[in-house]
């Protein structure tokens, strides 16, 4: 199957980590519409009069780069196209015409999308940070929110940690999104629910890269499901069920064109994707029973 994973990278200054840095900012007006996803989204700085044009011309025009991409995949072949986490950024109120336009390339074009969001409010500390499994006839059969924010870096509302498992027209996908997949009983969901495919859009820092990218391969091994982690900045690959890059991309920047592989799909299904940690938990105390009999055997 064809798949293309877009990638509209996201500044690193989007990674905060230290409360005292952004505490003197917060709620305190824009100075500059540069870059206004951090100063919109995590700092949740008020949007000038001023400054409003340019922020809502920066948000336009991320929205129609992701739109003509998945567009332009979709006739290149792709029968899936994967947005990286939080490249859909929009203001509440312009959400769902951002959503329709993808909606209209999905049923176009019979493609399958998985779009991501990052819709922001302004005046409310937290973001959604979700994405969205839209079918090839255009319906949205999946809208999914991270569950698992990263501590001290994410102003993001947790959802509710029930991860998808949908049919679609390339097969069952199921959906987490980057720091989920550190999470295993999270993640095995997409096992228990039968996918065939598991998808994760993500976003990481230089600190993480590769690193965070080998974790995701462990659950594809884990779980014996092909994956394909998409991520803004990092590192981007495609595992097959037993864990091997089928395909990788380093450490996207902005011109860089998207990942297109032809992936397998379906599931190998693993003794631990049935049975997650319990099997471990089963033999440690068997473990502990044998040399518990062991010991007192000797005594005697």
């Amino acid at each position: 199957m064809a798949i293309s994973a877009l990638f509209e990278p996201l500044s690193e200054r989007s990674i905060i980590f230290d409360p005292s840095g952004w505490k003197a900012l917060y709620e305190t007006p824009m100075t500059n519409g540069d870059n206004p996803f951090v100063d919109v989204y995590l700092l949740n700085r008020s949007i000038p009069p001023a400054l409003e044009p340019g922020v809502t011309a920066w948000f336009e025009a991320r929205q129609n780069a992701l739109v003509e991409a998945t567009e332009r995949e979709a006739l290149a072949g792709a029968r899936l196209v994967v947005w990286s986490e939080a490249n859909g950024v929009a203001l509440v109120h312009h959400e769902k015409s951002f959503v329709d336009r993808v909606r209209d390339v999905a049923r176009k074009h019979r493609v399958v999308v998985v779009m991501t969001l990052n819709v922001k409010q302004v005046g409310v500390r937290l973001s959604d940070n979700k994405a969205l499994i839209i079918d090839a006839n255009g319906e949205i059969i999946a809208d999914y929110s991270k569950a698992r924010p990263v501590p001290g870096a994410e102003a993001t509302r947790p959802g509710t940690g029930i991860v998808p498992v949908v049919a679609t027209a390339v097969g069952r996908l199921a959906l987490v999104i980057c720091f989920d997949a550190d999470h295993p009983e999270l993640v095995r969901q997409a096992a228990r629910g039968r996918a065939d495919l598991l998808l994760v859009p993500s976003n990481d820092w230089s600190d993480i890269v590769p690193y965070h990218t080998a974790m995701a391969a462990w659950r594809a091994r884990e779980l014996g499901l092909p994956l394909v982690r998409a991520a803004s900045s990092g590192e981007s690959a495609v595992f097959d069920d037993g864990g091997h890059v089928v395909t990788r991309q380093r450490l996207v920047v902005r011109g860089d064109g998207p990942m297109r592989v032809l992936s397998p799909i379906g599931r190998r299904g693993t003794l631990y994707g049935a049975t997650g940690d319990a099997l471990g938990v089963a033999v440690a105390l068997v473990g502990l029973v044998l040399a518990v009999t062991h010991r007192r055997s000797s005594a005697d």
